[in-house]
Protein backbone atom coordinates (compact mmCIF):
# COMPACT_ATOMS: atom_id res chain seq x y z
CA UNK A 1 0.00 0.00 0.00
CA UNK A 2 1.36 3.45 -1.38
CA UNK A 3 1.19 6.44 1.28
CA UNK A 4 3.11 9.56 -0.47
CA UNK A 5 6.49 7.23 -2.01
CA UNK A 6 6.58 5.07 0.57
CA UNK A 7 5.24 1.21 -0.81
CA UNK A 8 4.11 -0.46 3.14
CA UNK A 9 3.75 -4.14 3.40
CA UNK A 10 0.71 -5.42 4.69
CA UNK A 11 1.74 -8.29 6.75
CA UNK A 12 1.21 -9.60 10.64
CA UNK A 13 4.21 -10.27 12.60
CA UNK A 14 4.18 -13.69 12.69
CA UNK A 15 4.27 -13.80 8.62
CA UNK A 16 7.58 -11.51 9.19
CA UNK A 17 9.16 -13.66 11.59
CA UNK A 18 8.76 -16.48 9.46
CA UNK A 19 10.14 -15.15 6.85
CA UNK A 20 12.74 -14.31 8.75
CA UNK A 21 13.55 -17.68 10.20
CA UNK A 22 12.91 -19.65 7.35
CA UNK A 23 14.15 -17.65 4.56
CA UNK A 24 17.20 -15.90 2.84
CA UNK A 25 17.94 -12.39 1.83
CA UNK A 26 15.21 -11.06 3.38
CA UNK A 27 15.56 -7.17 4.38
CA UNK A 28 12.87 -5.30 6.70
CA UNK A 29 12.61 -1.70 6.98
CA UNK A 30 10.75 -0.27 9.94
CA UNK A 31 8.78 2.61 8.93
CA UNK A 32 7.64 5.86 10.91
CA UNK A 33 6.28 9.20 10.01
CA UNK A 34 10.33 10.53 9.43
CA UNK A 35 10.79 7.68 7.29
CA UNK A 36 7.68 8.85 5.39
CA UNK A 37 8.91 12.41 4.64
CA UNK A 38 12.54 11.34 4.46
CA UNK A 39 11.63 9.17 1.18
CA UNK A 40 9.00 11.43 -0.29
CA UNK A 41 11.07 14.52 0.18
CA UNK A 42 14.73 12.24 -1.39
CA UNK A 43 14.46 10.60 -4.54
CA UNK A 44 17.76 8.69 -3.84
CA UNK A 45 16.37 6.82 -0.49
CA UNK A 46 12.96 6.16 -2.77
CA UNK A 47 14.61 3.93 -4.81
CA UNK A 48 16.87 2.88 -1.57
CA UNK A 49 13.70 1.73 0.30
CA UNK A 50 11.82 0.27 -3.26
CA UNK A 51 14.42 -2.60 -3.29
CA UNK A 52 13.30 -4.06 0.23
CA UNK A 53 11.88 -6.68 0.71
CA UNK A 54 9.20 -5.23 3.32
CA UNK A 55 9.00 -1.99 4.04
CA UNK A 56 6.55 -2.20 7.96
CA UNK A 57 4.38 0.60 9.81
CA UNK A 58 6.45 1.80 12.89
CA UNK A 59 4.53 4.44 13.88
CA UNK A 60 0.42 4.15 14.67
CA UNK A 61 -0.46 6.98 12.08
CA UNK A 62 0.98 4.59 9.58
CA UNK A 63 -1.38 2.04 10.63
CA UNK A 64 -4.44 4.21 11.03
CA UNK A 65 -3.36 4.87 7.29
CA UNK A 66 -3.42 1.97 6.42
CA UNK A 67 -6.58 1.31 7.83
CA UNK A 68 -8.26 3.56 6.57
CA UNK A 69 -7.31 2.44 3.25
CA UNK A 70 -8.54 -1.08 3.82
CA UNK A 71 -5.80 -2.68 5.71
CA UNK A 72 -8.11 -3.25 8.43
CA UNK A 73 -5.81 -6.13 10.16
CA UNK A 74 -2.28 -4.13 10.15
CA UNK A 75 -0.45 -3.90 13.34
CA UNK A 76 2.24 -2.09 14.39
CA UNK A 77 5.62 -3.29 13.52
CA UNK A 78 7.95 -1.23 15.61
CA UNK A 79 11.67 -2.81 15.93
CA UNK A 80 10.99 -4.15 19.03
CA UNK A 81 8.12 -6.25 18.71
CA UNK A 82 10.21 -7.51 15.38
CA UNK A 83 13.71 -8.22 16.86
CA UNK A 84 11.21 -10.06 20.49
CA UNK A 85 9.14 -12.50 18.31
CA UNK A 86 11.75 -12.98 15.44
CA UNK A 87 14.45 -14.16 18.60
CA UNK A 88 11.66 -16.38 20.10
CA UNK A 89 10.61 -18.29 17.05
CA UNK A 90 14.33 -18.55 16.03
CA UNK A 91 14.94 -20.24 19.12
CA UNK A 92 13.89 -23.89 18.39
CA UNK A 93 16.38 -23.31 15.20
CA UNK A 94 19.13 -21.99 16.66
CA UNK A 95 18.62 -19.09 14.30
CA UNK A 96 22.46 -17.00 14.43
CA UNK A 97 21.86 -13.27 15.43
CA UNK A 98 24.57 -10.15 14.82
CA UNK A 99 24.31 -7.14 15.93
CA UNK A 100 25.42 -4.06 14.49
CA UNK A 101 25.14 -0.11 15.82
CA UNK A 102 26.06 1.84 18.93
CA UNK A 103 28.81 1.26 20.97
CA UNK A 104 30.58 -1.63 22.89
CA UNK A 105 29.53 -0.58 26.27
CA UNK A 106 25.67 -1.03 25.04
CA UNK A 107 26.08 -3.98 22.80
CA UNK A 108 27.38 -5.49 26.27
CA UNK A 109 24.78 -4.93 27.77
CA UNK A 110 22.14 -6.19 25.07
CA UNK A 111 23.58 -9.61 24.94
CA UNK A 112 23.53 -9.49 28.53
CA UNK A 113 20.06 -8.77 28.58
CA UNK A 114 18.76 -11.07 25.52
CA UNK A 115 20.98 -13.66 27.45
CA UNK A 116 18.94 -13.33 30.46
CA UNK A 117 15.88 -13.01 28.40
CA UNK A 118 16.23 -15.98 25.73
CA UNK A 119 19.02 -18.07 27.31
CA UNK A 120 19.43 -20.64 24.25
CA UNK A 121 19.55 -17.50 22.10
CA UNK A 122 22.28 -17.60 19.35
CA UNK A 123 24.63 -14.51 18.86
CA UNK A 124 27.15 -14.55 16.32
CA UNK A 125 28.37 -11.41 16.70
CA UNK A 126 28.16 -7.96 17.96
CA UNK A 127 29.40 -5.02 16.09
CA UNK A 128 29.91 -1.43 17.33
CA UNK A 129 30.52 0.66 14.13
CA UNK A 130 32.92 3.75 14.02
CA UNK A 131 30.43 6.93 14.75
CA UNK A 132 31.26 8.43 10.83
CA UNK A 133 30.89 8.18 7.62
CA UNK A 134 28.52 6.03 5.18
CA UNK A 135 32.19 5.14 3.81
CA UNK A 136 33.55 4.35 7.11
CA UNK A 137 30.73 2.24 8.24
CA UNK A 138 30.85 0.15 4.67
CA UNK A 139 35.21 -0.03 5.39
CA UNK A 140 33.85 -1.36 8.54
CA UNK A 141 31.41 -3.84 7.40
CA UNK A 142 34.08 -5.04 5.09
CA UNK A 143 36.56 -5.82 7.54
CA UNK A 144 33.72 -7.99 9.81
CA UNK A 145 31.89 -9.57 6.84
CA UNK A 146 32.75 -12.93 7.42
CA UNK A 147 31.51 -12.21 10.94
CA UNK A 148 28.31 -10.78 9.34
CA UNK A 149 27.81 -13.44 6.86
CA UNK A 150 28.06 -16.46 9.52
CA UNK A 151 25.06 -15.09 10.85
CA UNK A 152 21.53 -16.01 9.73
CA UNK A 153 20.17 -12.36 10.58
CA UNK A 154 21.98 -8.33 10.87
CA UNK A 155 20.09 -6.39 13.01
CA UNK A 156 20.71 -3.17 12.66
CA UNK A 157 20.69 -0.31 15.01
CA UNK A 158 22.14 3.22 12.97
CA UNK A 159 19.35 4.65 12.53
CA UNK A 160 17.26 6.22 9.53
CA UNK A 161 19.07 6.36 6.93
CA UNK A 162 22.29 5.15 8.26
CA UNK A 163 21.11 1.75 8.65
CA UNK A 164 19.41 1.44 5.10
CA UNK A 165 21.84 2.52 3.41
CA UNK A 166 24.34 0.11 4.72
CA UNK A 167 21.47 -2.41 4.28
CA UNK A 168 21.38 -1.65 0.30
CA UNK A 169 25.56 -2.32 0.66
CA UNK A 170 24.37 -5.67 2.24
CA UNK A 171 21.72 -6.52 -0.47
CA UNK A 172 24.16 -8.43 -2.71
CA UNK A 173 24.58 -11.42 0.19
CA UNK A 174 22.17 -13.70 1.77
CA UNK A 175 21.67 -12.75 5.22
CA UNK A 176 18.73 -11.56 6.37
CA UNK A 177 19.01 -7.64 7.35
CA UNK A 178 16.31 -5.73 9.08
CA UNK A 179 16.93 -1.63 10.42
CA UNK A 180 15.82 -1.35 14.48
CA UNK A 181 17.13 2.15 14.76
CA UNK A 182 16.96 2.79 18.57
CA UNK A 183 15.93 -0.82 20.00
CA UNK A 184 19.35 -1.71 21.18
CA UNK A 185 19.30 0.78 23.67
CA UNK A 186 16.10 0.14 24.64
CA UNK A 187 16.74 -3.74 24.98
CA UNK A 188 19.81 -2.73 27.16
CA UNK A 189 18.12 -0.53 29.42
CA UNK A 190 20.51 2.62 28.66
CA UNK A 191 17.21 4.15 27.11
CA UNK A 192 13.68 3.87 28.34
CA UNK A 193 11.57 3.48 25.73
CA UNK A 194 7.64 5.09 25.80
CA UNK A 195 5.14 3.39 28.21
CA UNK A 196 2.36 1.27 25.96
CA UNK A 197 -0.20 3.48 26.46
CA UNK A 198 1.34 5.95 24.82
CA UNK A 199 2.67 3.95 21.58
CA UNK A 200 -0.56 2.58 21.25
CA UNK A 201 -2.09 5.97 20.85
CA UNK A 202 0.50 7.68 18.80
CA UNK A 203 2.33 9.46 21.26
CA UNK A 204 5.67 7.65 21.26
CA UNK A 205 6.70 11.00 19.59
CA UNK A 206 6.30 13.12 22.73
CA UNK A 207 8.06 10.98 25.31
CA UNK A 208 10.73 10.89 23.11
CA UNK A 209 10.76 14.86 22.34
CA UNK A 210 10.63 14.96 26.15
CA UNK A 211 14.04 13.11 26.77
CA UNK A 212 16.02 14.42 23.84
CA UNK A 213 14.77 17.57 23.19
CA UNK A 214 17.67 18.79 21.76
CA UNK A 215 18.17 16.22 19.30
CA UNK A 216 14.57 15.42 17.75
CA UNK A 217 12.86 19.14 17.86
CA UNK A 218 13.96 20.04 14.64
CA UNK A 219 13.10 17.10 13.40
CA UNK A 220 9.54 16.77 14.78
CA UNK A 221 8.82 19.92 13.95
CA UNK A 222 9.45 19.64 10.08
CA UNK A 223 8.42 16.61 9.57
CA UNK A 224 4.85 18.10 10.80
CA UNK A 225 5.05 21.08 8.72
CA UNK A 226 6.06 18.55 5.32
CA UNK A 227 2.68 17.09 6.30
CA UNK A 228 0.73 20.10 6.82
CA UNK A 229 2.63 21.69 3.77
CA UNK A 230 1.30 18.16 1.62
CA UNK A 231 -1.99 18.40 3.22
CA UNK A 232 -2.84 22.24 2.28
CA UNK A 233 -1.85 21.67 -1.11
CA UNK A 234 -3.92 18.78 -1.67
CA UNK A 235 -7.05 20.48 0.16
CA UNK A 236 -6.58 23.37 -2.42
CA UNK A 237 -6.19 20.78 -5.51
CA UNK A 238 -9.75 19.43 -4.25
CA UNK A 239 -11.51 22.85 -4.69
CA UNK A 240 -10.03 23.77 -7.48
Amino acid sequence: MKILKLNLSNISISQLSSQLILNNKISVAVCNVNTLVSVDKDKMLEHVFSNFTFRVPDGMPLVWLMKKKGQFEQERLNGMKILKNTIEAGLSKQTKHCFIGTTDFILTKLEQQLLFLYPDINIGGLLAPPFGSQKEIEDFVDSNINEILDSDILWIGLGMPKQELLMKYLGKYETNLVGVGAVFEWVAGTKKNAPQFLQNNGLEWLYRLIKEPKRLWKRYLFDFLYIVKILFFKVLKLSD
